[in-house]
């Protein structure tokens, strides 16, 4: 997800990996993007969408990416 403002990039962090699903989340400051690696068979897009919501976060785009290689090598090598 990609917020519109820095300012609440590091308490949405903390809120996303506290999500029970989530495994890691990854966050770049320069572009106000976070980036939520779900646990193992985990859907977390509808979680994580109710919690933007709720916490009132101004976001220019939530997408969902299918699997990343870091990932599949984690699974295979777990």
């Amino acid at each position: 997800m990609q917020l519109e403002s820095r300012e609440k990039l590091e308490a949405a962090r903390a809120a996303v990996a506290a999500l029970p699903q989530v495994a890691a989340v990854e966050m770049s400051e320069r572009e106000a993007r976070l980036t939520a690696l779900p646990r193992a068979g985990a859907l977390i897009l509808q979680d994580v969408s109710e919690l933007t919501r709720r916490q009132g976060l101004q976001l220019k785009e939530l997408h969902l990416e299918s699997g990343r290689l870091d990932e599949v090598f984690r699974t295979i090598t777990a």
